[in-house]
């Protein structure tokens, strides 16, 4: 089974399945999807493999970086005294 693939955006992805929501009288449907698909990748949507890759995967990873080099720093500024 292929892997599956997850909208790197989602911000993107909800405006454009609200727009499909709008268009399509029935969503989820194979049209629908396929538009919603077609216009992410056309508005410079991409698709990646894994959490960790998206926007919010990015901001956390960040996030945990930030919080454990202050915590480092924190532990010299002790060590110095």
């Amino acid at each position: 089974m292929p892997e599956k693939k997850i909208p790197q955006n989602s911000r993107l992805w909800n405006m454009i399945v609200a727009q499909a929501k709008q268009k399509y009288q029935k969503y989820p449907s194979p049209a629908a999807s396929s538009w919603v698909h077609r216009e992410y990748a056309k508005r410079g949507g991409r698709f990646v493999s894994s959490r960790k890759d998206t926007e919010e995967g990015k901001k956390k990873e960040a996030h945990k970086r930030s919080s454990s080099k202050s915590s480092d720093k924190k532990k010299t500024t002790k060590s110095k005294r």
